[in-house]
């Protein structure tokens, strides 16, 4: 899809800016997926960094106010505007989250053909205005095999209800409208949606697919294990993801090719991303004023933050291992607090999810994975729920005379599919990790042998 864009704003592709400007900076992208009645359903993402606003006090508290809105346009007319208001708060003397950004999603139904969307966002305390225009060609979505446009996002789960976001085939997505990861966001994950795939005689189909991360000058960067499956359904949709904080600076391609192997018919899709590392003195900068999350470490003492941020040892990078070990009693505090900003998945809310996720996870690994040994939440099981979150299926097996007892952990999303298998092989309560199918862990093709044997 052709899409050429003119930047009236200033587009942020690094993830941090630290000067108050005159417009409102920000960041859009779309995404085009079959839609009913032979139109296309489109989202818009729109991105900024709250920082930008103006707030006033109001009340007990500090609060701005801001206005999105969005034209649709075909030959030079207005076929719809959307317009929407938010107001939101922060407690008196404290700093805007520097990283904390406001997401928002507009969803369409188009017919097909040539677009102009018109996105504004207006400070409605300041009057600081921020423009954005893309000419867009929406595709039409016929009887051929077909690929949906990739939707880039920072996280992907399971839907349990509704969302701010977008909810796609019972996955809730987060999308990230800058294409931009890297230190503030080294999660990459992505959704597709394929169209119009055989079935057999049985009414399944049967394909293939496999992606891989190249750099601007087509260098493999990231070859990902080849995927086959077989679903009842013309139309599949996946998601997967990875962490990129390794790589360096630049601009990257992710490339998905699939596979009907029951027409024998290939497609491929490709989506530009970028990878934005700061320097190690800017990112240092960022724990160096108070951030909303400071109070909850004012009274603690330099053991206990060095304790807390060793139970953040699976999630932090060596970059802020690093920066972490420098810091005296004062700048751990600013930094454990925007730790957790840099990982908030909905900045909208009071509520961090993601950090409310990780310490319910831990608590629940201490009080079940616990042995005399080890703590639960540094336990295989422990590191494995808390790096990847609660598993979609468990499959437990207690101990026989054929085996050791053992575990089955199964995560639908993760690389389109992958399996952790745990099991006490001592007898003394550890459930040791054996194989994964997961292409960062440990790998066993013989792990049936070994909890055999171990009896």
């Amino acid at each position: 899809m052709k899409i050429i864009i003119f930047i009236i704003c200033l587009l942020i592709t690094s993830g941090i800016t630290y000067a108050q400007l005159d417009f409102i900076p920000f960041s859009a992208d779309y995404a085009t997926f079959k839609g009913s009645e032979g139109k296309t359903y489109t989202e818009i993402y729109v991105a900024f960094f709250q920082s930008e606003l103006t707030y006033q006090v109001e009340d007990t508290l500090q609060a701005a106010h801001f206005i999105h809105t969005i034209k649709i346009l075909q030959s030079d007319s207005i076929i719809q505007t959307t317009v929407r208001r938010y107001r939101t708060t922060e407690k008196i003397g404290i700093n805007t989250k520097k990283l904390k950004q406001f997401m928002d999603v507009f969803a369409f139904e188009l017919e097909p053909g040539a677009y102009s969307l018109e996105i504004s966002t207006i400070d409605d305390v300041a009057k600081k205005k921020g423009d954005y225009v893309l000419s867009i060609d929406i595709p039409t979505y016929g009887s051929e095999l077909v690929m949906s446009d990739i939707q880039l996002a920072t996280k992907v789960k399971k839907a349990t209800g509704k969302s701010n976001f977008s909810i796609k085939n019972n996955l809730e997505i987060y999308p990230n409208p800058s294409s931009t990861f890297g230190f503030i966001k080294p999660l990459f994950y992505f959704y597709f949606e394929v169209y119009n795939l055989e079935l057999n005689e049985e009414g399944f189909n049967r394909f293939r697919y496999h992606f891989y991360l190249t750099d601007k000058d087509g260098n493999i960067v990231r070859d990902f294990p080849e995927k086959i499956k077989s679903t009842p359904l013309a139309i599949i949709a996946e998601s997967s993801g990875t962490n990129v904080i390794t790589l360096s600076t630049g601009d990257y391609y992710l490339t998905i090719e699939l596979e009907d192997m029951i027409k024998r018919q290939k497609i491929t899709k490709q989506k530009k991303f970028r990878v934005e590392q700061p320097s190690r003195d800017s990112a240092k900068d960022i724990a160096s004023t108070r951030p909303s999350g400071y109070e909850e470490y004012v009274n603690y003492t330099a053991e206990q933050l060095i304790a807390e941020f060793e139970k953040l040892n699976y999630i932090s990078i060596d970059q802020e291992v690093e920066i972490f070990e420098e810091l005296d009693e004062e700048g751990m505090k600013r930094f454990l607090a925007e730790f957790w900003l840099r990982r908030d998945p909905d900045p909208t809310t009071v509520i961090n999810e993601y950090k409310r996720e990780y310490f319910e996870n831990l608590e629940y690994a201490d009080l079940n994975f616990s042995n005399a040994f080890r703590e639960g939440w540094r336990t295989d099981r422990g590191r494995v729920l808390l790096i990847y979150g609660k598993p979609d299926e468990i499959e437990r097996y207690p101990s026989s005379m054929d085996s050791a007892p053992y575990e089955i952990w199964q995560y639908y999303g993760l690389e389109g599919g992958s399996v952790f298998i745990f099991a006490d092989i001592t007898g003394h309560g550890s459930f040791d990790l054996l194989h994964s199918t997961y292409r960062n862990e440990i790998k066993d093709p013989n792990w049936q042998e070994r909890i055999g044997t171990s009896r």
